[in-house]
């Protein structure tokens, strides 16, 4: 697709021997939200813009080029560590209807061992590239499940 964006995702499942079990492969996201482009606009304007976070509040990201800026105040981030379910790539659940203007996920599924949690491992880059006539960019992140037993 030339000249457009396209938020893909993919599912990839491995047992805990890290034996492949499924692979949706590429598939197009249905949750390409404003939210997104609001980040990426936030990159490219010459002045501090608000994002829309996840409690449904604006917060300012700032150009780190701009004059008195301090680095806690520069650009957003998605890099999130291990363990780390507060930012970045994150999972959920919920039956609401999407929305173009959604903010966050019903519900969350958060980080931990217990029953209806996710490990959530840290989130990964590549550099943009040319593949295959596209140009991709990469993010990615591992989300484990531990089993519980009863």
């Amino acid at each position: 697709m030339v000249g457009e964006i396209e938020l893909l995702k993919r599912v990839l499942i491995k047992d805990k021997k890290g034996n492949k079990i499924f692979d949706s492969g590429m598939m197009p996201s249905n949750s390409f939200v404003v939210a997104f482009l609001e980040h990426l606009y936030g990159a490219f304007v010459d002045s501090s813009y608000g994002i829309t976070d996840t409690g449904n509040t604006s917060r300012d990201v700032y150009d780190p080029c701009i004059d008195g800026v301090s680095p806690s105040q520069e650009r957003d981030n998605v890099d999130a560590t291990v363990n780390d379910d507060d930012y970045g790539i994150v999972v959920g659940t919920g039956t609401t209807a999407e929305s173009s203007t959604d903010y966050k996920l019903d519900t969350q599924i958060a980080h931990g061992a217990g029953a209806g949690e996710l490990q959530y491992g840290s989130t990964g880059f590549t550099a943009p590239s040319e593949v295959g006539g596209n140009v991709d960019f990469v993010v990615t992140r591992t989300f484990t499940t531990v089993r519980v037993l009863q």
